[in-house]
Formats: C-alpha cells, sequence, structure tokens
C-alpha cells in the first residue's frame, strides 16, 4: 500500500460529516502524515523498555509423541558417547532403554508437536545423517513445535515478508504466493505475540495488517471461483460461493473480481476482524479486502476493492473505511457525489524476505538475531540458541533446521525457511514455519 492517505467516497453531503465520522483522523482535509503501527500513542520509549509480560507457558501436552532417535546400540557406553557428542552440538537429546538386540536408544527430547520431529528428521537424512522418526512413550511435549505460515497453495513462487511491533514483542509472518503469470493466489500468516503467548494461524487471506496496539488484525478472507475452461459462470454456482462468502448473491458478484488473464476465474474478499488474545475471530458484513489498513487510532478497517489489473501485486482500485467497533460502512460503494478527506492511517513497516521458488536455494545462513539474552544464529542449515550464559564459543542450543529470519523480543517465536519434509517433484524446497520455542527453562 503506497501513499499515506485514504480518499473516503461518500454519498452524503458534507454536513454531518465531520461529527458521524469521528473515527476518521482528520476531518477537516489537513495534511497528515502516516504512522507505522510500531508505535503506541505514549510512552513509546518506557513500553519498547518493559518485558512484554507474563510468559504463559500454557497447557503441556501429553501423550505420544514423534521424536527423532539417533541410534540404537547393544552397548550403553556407546550411545552415552553419542549423546555426549550431540549434547556438546547444541542438542537436547536422552539416552533410553527399550526391549530388543540394541535396546540403547539415543533420541531427541519430547517436542510440542510431531512435525517438528519429522522436519528435523527429514534435514539429517538431506544431509546423510541416520535419523528416525519413533513413537514416545507417554511424556509432556514442552519443547519445540512448529506452525507452517501457510497450509494452502503455494502457487509458483511465494514472497515472504514480516513486520514486528515496536517493543518486538509480537511478530506477523506472511507468505504471499502467485501463480504463473503473476496471478492471484491467497495468501497464509501467522501472528505471534509473547504477551500471553498467543498464535494466530489463518490461510485463504489476500492481505493481513496488525492494529495499532497489536491486540487484533484484519485480514481479507479469500474466495475463488472457477470457471474450468467455460467462458461463464452459471447462476448456480454463484449462489453456492455466496453461501460460502456468508453474503448475498447480489453483494457477491457486485465485490467479486477477475481473478485471471487466462480463464475464467473471480476473487472476492470478506474482510474479519481477529482478537489475538483469544483467536476469536468476527467478518463484517460486506466484501472488500483485498487490501486492508487500519487507521492510526484502530477505531476503523480500511477496506480495498477489486484490483485494477490481474496480478497479485495490484493496488486497489477504491478504498472504503469501515467502522471496526460498530460495523458500520463509514464510506458507500455509491459515487453520485463526493468527499474527499483525508483519513490517516497506520502503516505497517514490512520486511521483505527471501522468494520461496522451485529454481532458488534456500539461504543456509543469516545474519544472527538478538533476543532478550542472547541471540539466535543461522549456520550451515541449522539455528542454534546461544544465550548470555553458555560458555565463549558454545554451539548453543539447537532450535530445528533452516535460517532463522525474524524473531519475537524474547526469542519464543521464530520465523524460518526450512526444508520442507512433504515436498513434491515440483514443489519448492523449502517453506515458511515459525517456531515456537518453550520458555527458558530446564535447558532452554
Amino acid at each position: 500500500m503506497n501513499g499515506s492517505r485514504f480518499t473516503v467516497t461518500t454519498a452524503r453531503a458534507v454536513a454531518a460529516s465531520c461529527v458521524a465520522t469521528a473515527l476518521l483522523a482528520a476531518c477537516g482535509g489537513s495534511d497528515t502524515k502516516a504512522h507505522d503501527t510500531s508505535r503506541v500513542a505514549a510512552g513509546d520509549a518506557a513500553a519498547a523498555a518493559e518485558a512484554c509480560g507474563p510468559a504463559g507457558a500454557g497447557p503441556v501436552p501429553r501423550g505420544a509423541l514423534a521424536v527423532v532417535q539417533f541410534g540404537a546400540f547393544a552397548d550403553s557406553a556407546r550411545a552415552a558417547g553419542l549423546a555426549d557428542s550431540l549434547g556438546g552440538a547444541g542438542w537436547r537429546v536422552a539416552v533410553s532403554r527399550d526391549e530388543g538386540a540394541a535396546p540403547w536408544r539415543v533420541r531427541t527430547a519430547p517436542a510440542a508437536d510431531s512435525a517438528y520431529a519429522r522436519l528435523v528428521a527429514h534435514a539429517l537424512r538431506l544431509a546423510r545423517r541416520p535419523a528416525a522418526v519413533v513413537s514416545a512413550a507417554d511424556e509432556p511435549g514442552g519443547g519445540v513445535g512448529v506452525v507452517p505460515v501457510n497450509r494452502g497453495s503455494h502457487g509458483m513462487s511465494a514472497r515472504v515478508r514480516w513486520t514486528a511491533s515496536a517493543d518486538r514483542c509480537a511478530l506477523l509472518v506472511v507468505e504471499d504466493p502467485a501463480a504463473v503469470e503473476a496471478e492471484p493466489v491467497p495468501n497464509g500468516f501467522v501472528l505471534a505475540t509473547e504477551r500471553g503467548p498467543a498464535l494466530v494461524q489463518r490461510d485463504s487471506a489476500w492481505d493481513v495488517a496488525p492494529s495499532p496496539d497489536w491486540t487484533r488484525l484484519v485480514y481479507g478472507r479469500a474466495f475463488m471461483l472457477q470457471g474450468r475452461e467455460r467462458d461463464s459462470i452459471p447462476a448456480a454456482e454463484w449462489a453456492a460461493l455466496a453461501r460460502r462468502v456468508g453474503l448475498d448473491v447480489a453483494a457477491v458478484r457486485r465485490g467479486a473480481f477477475v481473478a485471471s488473464g487466462m480463464a475464467v476465474a473471480y476473487g472476492v474478499s470478506r474482510p474479519v476482524i481477529v482478537e489475538v488474545a483469544s483467536g476469536a475471530e468476527r467478518a463484517l458484513p460486506t466484501t472488500g479486502g483485498w487490501r486492508v489498513a487500519w487507521t492510526r487510532d484502530g477505531g476503523a478497517v480500511a477496506l480495498g476493492s477489486a484490483p485494477s489489473l490481474t496480478q497479485d501485486f495490484t493496488p486497489p482500485t477504491r478504498w472504503d473505511v469501515v467502522d471496526a467497533g460498530t460495523r458500520a460502512a463509514r464510506s458507500a460503494s455509491e459515487r453520485a457525489r463526493s468527499l474527499d478527506a483525508d483519513v490517516e492511517r497506520a502503516v505497517v513497516a514490512w520486511t521483505d524476505g527471501p522468494t520461496i521458488d522451485f529454481g532458488v536455494a534456500p539461504p543456509r545462513e543469516s545474519a544472527p538475531i538478538a533476543v532478550d539474552g542472547g541471540r539466535l544464529e543461522s549456520r550451515d542449515g541449522w539455528i542454534h540458541l546461544t544465550t548470555d550464559g553458555d560458555r565463549e564459543g558454545g554451539a548453543g542450543r539447537v532450535v530445528g533446521p533452516g535460517v532463522a529470519l525474524a524473531a519475537t523480543r524474547g526469542g519464543r517465536f521464530v520465523a524460518a525457511l526450512v526444508p520442507d519434509p512433504g515436498r513434491r517433484e515440483y514443489d519448492p524446497p523449502a517453506r515458511l514455519v515459525v517456531y515456537r520455542l518453550p520458555e527458558r527453562a530446564g535447558g532452554w
């Protein structure tokens, strides 16, 4: 989104606008500046200096979990030697005894989910190191977890971007794929915050933006309707799409936009507001949301309507401002008469990351990322967390495979490009994930 102001279109006269639209930041057409969402209303420096609040480890799952087994030995001394070697390299491992000819097993500590074990084993096999995923006993899984940023289509290539709050307690990560002719493909995103902590992951989004205080986010929920080699869409399929969107057919057809230059395809967006702490969401009763933003005060959201072209990077043709609290539209789609007003918006300062592409190998190293009490380092395809208490030159703790791109202030959430365990023949070799680390206790 370029520029710092929206032109609000209404079908009402100016007379009542300055009172009725008090949510707008500037009602008299005064010149206003854009404000970064990472800033808070007052006491910015003090807020940034504070910790992110109670860590709140949350419930620890129990049950049979998948872990990575590095080896099985008949001799306990050999098992202990391997465990010592792995521990010195930063791995959290344990030696256990099971039945069989080689009862001494060297395994990673239980993770927060089985996806982490599969990812680690895949990366080890790529490096031609023996590894097997096995089932652990009934143990607490309080270790590292991994959350894919996008569970939907990855397109032909995908842009990676992220943004963080001023205090770095919260991080928003987006995978933005596109089709073969740069045609739009829905995005996936993760918003993670150490205040709680809390994590929100959604697929099928055209765009997403955090509120100025980072307690809410708005995204445009994406819907697609394909012609499938036909030259038109039957009325019954428009009706089915309207049921999926949750609006009437006439509203959906008005809000639909052409989503392909090679075939008959339409896209539709419905805006959704999410409460980050609880994950609860509320869909607004309108279409719009090809692009989304917040006003500076967080009282309203700005919805970008249909793109002017069929490319994924195309800006919207119009912006409408909608009250985020009452759902009342503050700008109408009618254009009989217009009111030009400057609406001060919160500008999201995005950082662009590497492109995920079939023909592009992901990086294996990156610059260190400072976190409270330590740093994250990516070297030789693995991410390590080194704390200030670690000995000089030590390996730190292995977070997982990949390269770290960004992290929250305390290092609880780490955005990373990792090798894809489920890669098919024509898929890119890497995928975008967010690692969720436990509190730094018991070895962290």
